[in-house]
């Protein structure tokens, strides 16, 4: 299924480039694959949520062999939405929201080209930073070291040297790590 939503998604930005017109039933929308996708990973059982991650990646995967590399498919309008539902997801009330959204903003920055994570940068800390903020301390503490995490790793990616792959990437001083603590 979600091969299907990567070709729709690719064959409507296509037509928002080149302005031709091709028929599409309203009801093969990507949009509403993105949304339904988006609320699943907002479940509170584990179960649901780890198969909303997995399609996560089979949608990314299937979008990546259809244009050929991460460069050409990373400016698609699909990374777009996703983007916006999930930064919009941490900042809602319910903690498995907020979950979804850093789980979301973590897989996409770790997948999409570095010229468009930069794009994102700033939206993606803030949402970041407020579910550090956020998160009652009675919430499970993974949600918070997670939050952590992609805030670290999004840092990294943006700014390391150019050249450099992850694994080398230094590790932060101790004040950072404390942000889990927030």
């Amino acid at each position: 299924m979600a091969n299907h939503f990567a070709w729709v998604a690719i064959y409507r930005n296509r037509d928002a480039v080149t302005h031709t017109q091709h028929y599409f039933p309203e009801d093969v929308d990507p949009v509403i694959f993105i949304e339904a996708l988006v609320d699943c990973m907002c479940a509170e059982n584990n179960v649901v949520f780890n198969v909303a991650k997995g399609i996560l990646h089979d949608l990314i995967k299937a979008v990546f062999v259809l244009c050929g590399n991460k460069d050409v498919a990373s400016p698609l309008k699909v990374f777009e939405t996703l983007a916006i539902m999930f930064v919009h997801a941490c900042y809602q009330r319910e903690w498995s929201r907020k979950r979804a959204g850093v789980d979301g903003i973590l897989i996409i920055t770790r997948q999409l080209s570095l010229r468009w994570v930069r794009k994102y940068e700033i939206l993606f800390i803030r949402a970041l930073i407020f579910v550090l903020k956020d998160l009652p301390p009675e919430v499970d503490v993974t949600v918070r070291e997670v939050a952590a995490d992609a805030l670290a790793s999004l840092i990294r990616y943006c700014h390391s040297p150019p050249g450099t792959v992850p694994e080398q990437w230094p590790e932060w001083p101790g004040r950072f790590k404390d942000a889990k603590g927030m």
